[in-house]
């Protein structure tokens, strides 16, 4: 091992330099004007920061582009490249992506960069884009930002280009990006699941509280009773809320800490600010104008 400036120890059979050695250059796109709506594969549509927010590409984060902007549009997503956020809140500043395939429908805005390969050298783009995506990168781009607003950052290409990087032969890089990507698919593998069960546990909660499956020692009458909303069993109560609770009013009289509650249409009651985090990238999300220009 050897010691490498800011990175601690590293193999000595690794070359120490910076991502600016690793590729040709970046580049950006031009931010025009769009519908608030995706494209189809038909239409022409402009990315949204939300694309690779995540750390995975997601393509149908854009906008349908205004047919009298589409000249404007420059720069479209390049197969083995990476996209990389220039502009965003601090804890979303540099998030990338990987792209595998093009996308010759849809194109960067300004606030997007995306990396130019080299030719002269091999690099694994993939495992790149892995290492722009560590603690490490994100961390380096956070306190590089720069920006008049708390909330809205941003880095300068040289800052990134600058990064310091350790790297591999490419045939472990190779490896390296192939073991973490078939952990990916595994993790995606995994939420698709609870994805599935989760819509299942809905429909079964939606059958069960409306009494269109009982269980059977319970049920007393087959008959159903109409209501305004649905029909429930007639050996059902069917009360008011104003029955079974009422409204309780009290002052934080010792100050402790307390969580906000809002009342949402679909979830019930929920945490106010673990609510607005999982907006982020949705059409709800407050600042969403600023993000997707």
């Amino acid at each position: 091992l050897i010691d490498a400036p800011h990175l601690g120890k590293i193999p000595s059979d690794w070359n120490l330099t910076k991502i600016g050695q690793l590729i040709d250059g970046i580049e950006s796109g031009v931010s025009v004007n769009g519908e608030d709506r995706p494209a189809s594969d038909s239409e022409y549509g402009i990315l949204k920061i939300s694309a690779v927010t995540s750390g995975v590409f997601k393509p149908t984060e854009n906008k349908l582009i205004l047919d009298a902007e589409k000249h404007r549009a420059k720069t479209n997503p390049k197969p083995d490249s990476i996209i990389i956020s220039r502009c965003n809140t601090p804890e979303l500043l540099g998030a990338s992506a990987y792209i595998s395939k093009a996308y010759p429908h849809l194109f960067l805005p300004d606030k997007l960069w995306q990396t130019i390969p080299k030719k002269d050298i091999k690099i694994d783009m993939r495992w790149l884009a892995y290492y722009l995506a560590s603690d490490f990168s994100r961390f380096r781009l956070t306190n590089l930002a720069t920006g008049t607003s708390s909330s809205m950052c941003n880095i300068t290409q040289g800052e990134l280009l600058n990064i310091p990087i350790p790297v591999p032969s490419y045939r472990e890089q190779q490896s390296i990006s192939l073991l973490l990507s078939t952990w990916d698919r595994a993790i995606e593998i995994t939420e698709a699941l609870i994805a599935a069960k989760e819509q299942r546990k809905q429909a079964l909660m939606q059958r069960l509280l409306t009494g269109k499956v009982r269980f059977r020692e319970f049920i007393k009458s087959h008959e159903k009773r109409r209501t305004h909303y649905y029909d429930l069993p007639a050996d059902w109560k069917y009360l008011p809320i104003g029955k079974q609770a009422k409204e309780v009013s009290a002052k934080n009289k010792k100050g402790g800490a307390l969580p906000v509650l809002s009342c949402t249409k679909h979830a019930g009651l929920v945490d106010s600010l673990a609510y607005l985090y999982t907006l982020r990238g949705s059409p709800l999300w407050p600042s969403e104008s600023m993000r997707d220009q």
